[in-house]
């Protein structure tokens, strides 16, 4: 019993802190001074890098740990790919694919106007290499997005 209690207290104190943190985070960046905001700025950028580079070694991992394993490699090759190209938040008359074709790892996108882009590498079973494929992959798929939307988020169809 005693136990349940210290840590609903422990929780409390930290939710108390958190929402501490958060105020001034928020206060220091709505700031109309540059200064003020320059700290939590840089922390959070620091945070997110940080984030991001353990996600991509947490999948480069995975990649390699299943590198000798035909079908197992390109299964989470296909599933890096996906949660990359999932990740840039598609509006809904967009729609894209990733699969094996037998040949290669290709990625389909549907634009609203249902106008398809393909494009396809073939593995090398290197786990840098195909990473960073599916990193240009995921490039070139926010192009052709940028393609038909405009800066003030009008869709545009057709344009290049």
């Amino acid at each position: 019993m005693k136990n349940k209690i210290r840590t609903r207290l422990d929780q409390e104190r930290e939710n108390k802190k958190a929402v501490g943190i958060f105020e001034e985070k928020l206060e220091a960046t709505g700031q109309e001074s540059d200064k003020k905001a320059v700290k939590w700025v840089k922390e959070e950028q620091k945070e997110r890098e940080k984030k991001e580079k353990e996600i991509e070694a947490v999948k480069k991992e995975i990649l390699e740990n299943t590198r000798k394993k035909n079908n197992l490699y390109l299964n989470s090759l296909i599933k890096c790919l996906y949660g990359m190209v999932f990740e840039l938040e598609w509006p809904k008359e967009f729609d894209f694919g990733v699969w094996h074709d037998g040949k290669g790892i290709v990625l389909a996108i549907k634009d609203k106007e249902k106008k398809i882009y393909k494009r396809a590498f073939k593995p090398s079973f290197n786990t840098e290499y195909d990473y960073n494929a599916c990193e240009r992959f995921t490039v070139w798929a926010e192009g052709i997005y940028s393609l038909t939307v405009q800066d003030n988020g009008i869709w545009t169809p057709g344009k290049k």
